[in-house]
């Protein structure tokens, strides 16, 4: 989804830019007066899910909810919120769902709670008749909260840094695996993701990366693992960052003995 916020030539151009300003977006639509930091928090994990496609929707009627919804006074005391998401697709094809006892059964999705835990915030994520808790994180909204009324405040990009922080990790945590499982329960195509593209793309993309890495990338998982010992980009690798380096090394100082 591209967000156009008055400035084009940094949205769409740059994935982090547009990541930004479409945060800016749904804070400006969904914030009054109430700006704690539990509030930025849960609002920032809503913006993550619909940036990644999803659509909140209500369980009983399996209507879409087209505006997000949180309560004018917001509880002091440990609290626990509940939101379900689901695909667009999703919706479109509601004809096999039924009604039982006043709620609609039948239609994938997602539930989502939030649970403050202390000086925490945690985010648990699962597959709607599934049992809670199947992916989750913890969140410190002291951390995080401040970074994001920063940006809303600002409307500019000084706390870039950390909101993308807690962008990439509700994103890899809770978003994407639970995209993963609902698109494969719902008989959808999974999303793209970089173990579902061609091997041979996969190790031109890790071409462009540093040896360290590359490394790191093999700590993930098997697969992962198998692709990152390839020994042709090894070879490359020690090529580009250490005979290159060793080369303008021992040019640089015959320059200066010279």
């Amino acid at each position: 989804m591209e967000i156009h916020d008055g400035s084009s030539g940094l949205v769409g151009n740059n994935k982090k830019y547009s990541i930004l300003f479409f945060l800016m977006k749904v804070l400006r639509e969904l914030l009054l007066e109430d700006r704690s930091f539990h509030k930025l928090l849960v609002i920032a994990v809503h913006a993550v899910f619909l940036e990644f496609g999803f659509v909140q929707f209500d369980s009983f009627s399996g209507a879409q909810v087209d505006r997000f919804h949180l309560s004018d006074e917001w509880p002091t005391t440990p609290f626990t919120l509940s939101f379900t998401y689901t695909m667009p697709e999703i919706l479109k094809n509601r004809n096999n769902c039924v009604y039982v006892f006043g709620s609609l059964i039948g239609i994938d999705g997602v539930l989502i709670r939030f649970q403050k835990v202390c000086n925490s915030v945690y985010v648990f994520g699962s597959l709607i008749g599934s049992g809670s808790g199947s992916y989750w994180v913890q969140l410190n909204p002291e951390r995080f909260g401040p970074m994001i009324r920063m940006l809303n405040d600002t409307k500019g990009l000084v706390a870039k840094e950390e909101v993308l922080e807690l962008w990439k990790i509700v994103k890899d945590e809770i978003v994407l695996p639970l995209a993963i499982d609902l698109c494969a329960n719902a008989g959808l195509p999974a999303p793209p993701s970089f173990m579902q593209l061609p091997s041979e793309i996969q190790m031109k993309i890790l071409r462009l990366l540093p040896g360290v890495d590359i490394a790191m990338v093999g700590c993930v998982c098997k697969e992962l693992r198998d692709l990152a010992n390839d020994d042709e980009l090894w070879k490359q690798k020690v090529f580009d960052e250490f005979t290159v380096e060793f080369l303008l090394d021992q040019t640089s100082s015959i320059i200066s003995f010279g």
